[in-house]
């Protein structure tokens, strides 16, 4: 055979497996997934929570008897994959659990739509009862910070601090980009149909945008338009069935962190000025060149703040 044969044989077989690994989106999203996991020292876990399957990544902590427990819910369309990178920055000593919550991630849908946040906060608080966790830290992003001063204000009993991380659920705000859209009654761009939509969402989310391979951008939305209408349901139950945040916040009495990129297009950064206005027990972090989700654009920065924040509470 000749050199010229084998160059060329070489460069068939190198052509073939970029096109395999570009567009093979199950098993490289899934290693890539792993890779995330592990460097955060996620594991992974499933629990029965009414009767559906719950998916949940947790992280033990480093040789702690009675270790404080940290609670991390995600934003609307997104899973506990979001907590990997902060996980590999927080204190070692935390306990981490961070559910797929109810229709989202590999977490089955429930039966019935969740018709709001209130009743959202009832499935948490049965979470917490189901991991025997009489209370503990709780973190949200968008909805899932929405959601976590619900339960703050629902069951005080069971939330020893808040980390709210440009939480949705504020009506008196003014329209973000995205916001404005769905106003105008186009398509909401937060609920993902096809592989172009779901390009679009990670350049609204994120200011400082991450790297991930063309083959998980398909995985995700494929696995997005599955989850589509129960994405749009859940969106529809925060806006039109839920108390707003402004009600909450006043009587929400636990120690609140809340932190906001000003550069977030999907939520407007002036929600900020909003609670700290209203929040009894807040403190502020505004972040530069930074968009809706700081726990993946800015790790290392977040995780040092909340570990200030936590160590103040002691």
């Amino acid at each position: 055979m000749s050199l010229a044969t084998l160059v060329i044989a070489g460069l068939l077989m190198a052509l073939t497996a970029a096109i395999v690994l570009w567009y093979w989106a199950t098993p490289i999203a899934f290693w890539f997934r792993f890779l995330e996991r592990h460097h955060g020292r996620m594991r992974s876990g499933w629990l029965s929570i009414q009767q559906r399957a719950l998916h949940v990544l947790y992280r033990p902590p480093d040789g702690i008897h009675q270790p404080q427990t940290v609670l991390l819910l995600h934003g609307l369309g997104a899973d506990s994959d979001h907590w990997c990178l902060l996980s590999a920055e927080l204190p070692r000593e935390l306990q981490l659990i961070a559910p797929d919550l109810p229709g989202f991630g590999a977490s089955q849908t429930p039966p019935c739509k969740i018709a709001g946040t209130a009743q959202a906060a009832r499935w948490l608080a049965e979470l917490l009862d189901e991991l025997n966790i009489p209370a503990c830290h709780v973190v949200g992003n968008s909805m899932g910070g929405y959601l976590a001063a619900q339960l703050a204000h629902d069951y005080p009993d069971k939330v020893l601090s808040l980390w709210l991380l440009a939480p949705g659920g504020l009506h008196t705000v003014p329209y973000s980009e995205v916001m404005q859209e769905i106003a105008e009654d186009k398509a909401n761009p937060l609920v993902v149909t096809s592989l172009a939509e779901q390009k679009r969402v990670f350049q609204l989310t994120m200011q400082r945008r991450l790297w991930i391979p063309e083959a998980m951008h398909r995985w995700l939305a494929r696995r997005a338009r599955r989850q589509a209408s129960h994405c749009q349901a859940c969106f529809d139950g925060m806006r039109y069935h839920s108390p707003h945040l402004e009600e909450l916040a006043p009587n929400i009495q636990q120690p609140v962190l809340l932190t906001w990129g000003k550069d977030d297009r999907v939520l407007h950064p002036q929600g900020a000025e909003i609670l700290q206005k209203i929040t009894p027990n807040i403190q502020v972090q505004m972040l530069d060149n930074t968009g809706h989700l700081p726990m993946l654009e800015r790790a290392k920065l977040c995780a040092s703040r909340y570990a200030e924040f936590l160590a103040e509470l002691e």
